[in-house]
């Protein structure tokens, strides 16, 4: 559909005082002007704006271009006679009525249908083909001329264009728009010329939901399984298909033309990278009626072979078994998919629907641990999606090396780690030493292996927008979203916010970090500076955050970290020296404790932090102190802690 012919025919049919409604995708509705002239409601006279094809539904009459020209006495002297839509139409219908009998009698293309779960009446319906590789359909039917199948995208150089591939119809009121052709297994294939279209377009009148699939064979086993379904709340939607990810039939500027009937549209396109990304922009496209589907995707899901398997709606709803280990879901599956998506992107919630979510949430995403026994205590519902906790200190603290070790501590979750003032390769460092400290004999490749979820994100600037294309390429490369976020740090996040002041600054950024953990339903770890006012090694008495006081109010949890050494005399620990005392205080809480102080412990060294209750790693953390104190690097240090191991180890085996 293109802007120049849709104007074309309905600014025609304006100038002979025909007024026009629009309807679903490309048409548009007018009162019949030829039998039955009705003045009630809108007409049921259809056209396609695309092909100028028409037809009314009281009195059966239609036709195309050429005789809607002939009803009011005019003649079209640019008009392509060899080009006619309604011939091409013709040609088309005959094409696809006889490459449906060819596929009715080959008994190896059906078994292939129907083993990607299509049942034989879904695929009558569908009006699927096949034309075999060494047979010309073109040159079976009597009634056309070679141009008129070289029009119509059926034959190339003399060949019929689909030779040896499925065929797919593209109808409209069951006549043949379009024919796409798919080979077995393989790659999918449009007629040059031809428009991109939405597939099942008719299914759109009348419908208030509508789903959006990826493919023309996934979009068929996904409406059969609705309709089959004798009590799914989606039985009755639309379901059509674009035929990539790419794609947007009618072009951005019309494609919500499709859904402007629509109440609501789902989003269900293929869960890989290109398919999340195009899913958000239409999301965006079609604004507050779009929500976005998400189907299961994890790497390490492989056939009998061993070779992955990427999840789509008919990997997902065709029969499991050794070769297809996604399948096996039923519609309560995908109406469970659907009512997720809804959940998601809800704003308003009945008590039964926040109960659903509550439930949900509680079973299937259990709150997360910092992984400090005598910390995580003050929390015992753990970090829950849409949490912030705001950690507070002073320069020089070990903000950055608390973080690193929550993210060692929860090695095992989906952990998204962006570091805004340095660098991975910084980050690698102090992950890479407490790793160590834990497993003195490991070798680098277990550090790699033991990490399989975190993720770490190298950027000067983070911005809603951003974040959401950060978590298109998580999901992308983990295969979920991810389930805890860490930003180091609040006034790095604050450079790249608008405001006269930097108190303004900070306090945009605080809010957009609360919008992104409620909009992405995970939790958000992010550090501040305090206040020049916060005395060295000391308690915190109230309101520290430096810049702003969203800070307290927006954090669901605020932690303050100092060192009680910070506070004494160093002469009494030596010059230069270091304690391994290391605090934790609950500032803010929505789970109580507040005021409560933690007593962990941290080495310069190795850059671990445990928690005191952890005799053995206190011990361990006190000998590296004490030799740090003496001068020793940290090489020398960990060397000391391979060969405990090692001679641990020996004694062990023997």
């Amino acid at each position: 559909m293109t802007e120049t012919i849709t104007e074309g025919l309905v600014d025609y049919l304006a100038s002979k005082g025909i007024q026009t409604w629009p309807a679903a995708g490309s048409e548009v509705t007018a009162h019949c002007f030829l039998d039955c002239v009705s003045d009630k409601g809108k007409g049921k006279l259809y056209f396609n704006t695309e092909t100028w094809l028409w037809d009314c539904k009281r009195c059966q009459r239609h036709g195309g271009r050429y005789l809607l020209l002939e009803h009011f006495g005019d003649r079209d002297e640019h008009h392509d006679t060899g080009n006619d839509p309604a011939t091409k139409m013709a040609v088309l219908g005959a094409y696809a009525e006889y490459a449906a009998d060819l596929l009715r009698r080959n008994d190896d293309k059906l078994l292939y249908l129907l083993g990607r779960g299509l049942h034989p009446e879904t695929i009558m319906d569908a009006r699927l083909g096949f034309v075999p590789r060494n047979f010309s359909v073109a040159g079976s039917l009597d009634g056309f001329t070679r141009a008129d199948f070289e029009n119509a995208g059926m034959t190339h150089h003399g060949r019929d264009f689909h030779a040896g591939r499925l065929l797919i119809p593209y109808l409209q009121r069951g006549r043949v728009l379009q024919i796409r052709g798919k080979e077995i297994g393989g790659r999918y294939y449009t007629p040059a010329g031809d428009q991109v279209r939405l597939y099942n377009a008719d299914s759109l009148r009348g419908a208030e939901t509508v789903i959006i699939a990826e493919g023309e064979l996934d979009t068929l086993i996904l409406q059969q399984t609705l309709r089959m379904a004798p009590h799914s709340p989606n039985e009755s939607a639309a379901v059509v298909g674009i035929p990539g990810a790419g794609a947007w039939p009618g072009g951005k500027d019309h494609f919500g033309e499709y859904f402007r009937e629509a109440r609501r549209v789902y989003i269900a396109l293929d869960p890989d990278e290109t398919g999340v990304r195009a899913a958000r922009q239409m999301k965006e496209a079609l604004g507050s009626k779009a929500r976005i589907v998400v189907l299961p995707n994890d790497s390490n899901v492989r056939d009998d072979s061993g070779e992955p398997v990427k999840c789509d709606w008919t990997e997902y709803l065709r029969q499991k078994d050794d070769a297809h280990p996604w399948g096996g879901h039923s519609a309560t599956d995908v109406d469970d998919l659907v009512h997720e998506a809804e959940m998601s992107g809800r704003r308003i919630f009945s008590m039964a629907e926040a109960h659903s979510k509550w439930r949900k949430d509680r079973n299937e995403r259990p709150g997360l641990q910092l992984g400090f026994k005598s910390l995580d205590s003050l929390m015992p519902r753990g970090l829950r999606p849409g949490n912030v906790m705001v950690t507070l200190a002073k320069t020089g603290t070990g903000k950055t090396q608390f973080l690193a070790n929550c993210d060692y501590n929860m090695r095992q979750r989906r952990v998204l780690h962006i570091t805004l003032e340095n660098t991975v390769s910084e980050l690698f460092e102090v992950l890479w030493r407490i790793y160590h400290f834990w497993n003195p004999a490991a070798d680098d490749f277990h550090i790699e292996r033991d990490f399989p979820y975190l993720r770490v994100v190298d950027q000067n600037q983070l911005t809603p927008a951003e974040f959401g294309t950060i978590v298109e390429e998580y999901i992308a490369d983990v295969g979920e979203p991810p389930e805890h976020c860490v930003i180091d740090y609040l006034g790095y996040m604050a450079r790249s916010q608008r405001g006269n002041s930097q108190y303004e600054k900070v306090t945009n950024a605080m809010m957009d970090t609360k919008a992104i953990a409620k909009a992405y339903e995970l939790s958000i770890h992010i550090p501040h500076q305090v206040a020049r006012t916060q005395r060295e090694g000391q308690p915190f008495q109230g309101d520290e955050a430096r810049d702003s006081g969203a800070v307290e109010e927006t954090a669901d949890f605020q932690l303050g970290l100092y060192r009680p050494h910070e506070a004494l005399d160093t002469k009494a620990l030596g010059t230069g020296s270091v304690d391994w005392r290391f605090n934790a205080q609950m500032m803010k809480s929505r789970q109580g404790n507040k005021g409560r102080i933690v007593q962990l412990a941290a080495s310069p060294a190795s850059l671990v932090i445990a928690d005191q209750l952890d005799h053995i790693a206190l011990q361990r953390i006190q000998q590296e102190v004490e030799a740090y104190n003496r001068g020793m690097s940290y090489e020398d240090i960990a060397a000391g802690s391979r060969r405990a191991a090692w001679e641990t180890r020996q004694l062990v085996t023997a």
